[in-house]
């Protein structure tokens, strides 16, 4: 099966995400049966943002107690690319 992937790169570790990807009706079943998947795939992109954020509050906590203080900013793009540094 395939799946919806992401990975975490900082400084000390990686870790990879991921969620299964749903196969989608073909169109020939009924709105009942497209109503099932896609309340199936909000549940599991729910689910992986879940893992993501859960692991992301723990790196965060995990450096407050190393004492590694960020600024606002840095805190608001905390796992998110900051397109402003690149050039």
């Amino acid at each position: 099966m395939d799946e919806h992937k992401t990975t975490y790169s900082g400084p000390s570790e990686a870790k990879d995400f991921s969620a299964p990807l749903l196969t989608m009706p073909d169109g020939q079943e009924g709105s009942a049966e497209l109503s099932d998947y896609l309340q199936a795939a909000r549940r599991e992109i729910g689910n992986l943002q879940d893992q993501i954020n859960t692991f992301l509050t723990q790196k965060m906590a995990d450096e407050a107690a190393k004492g590694v203080t960020v600024d606002a900013k840095e805190e608001d793009l905390y796992g998110e690319e900051n397109v402003e540094d690149e050039g």
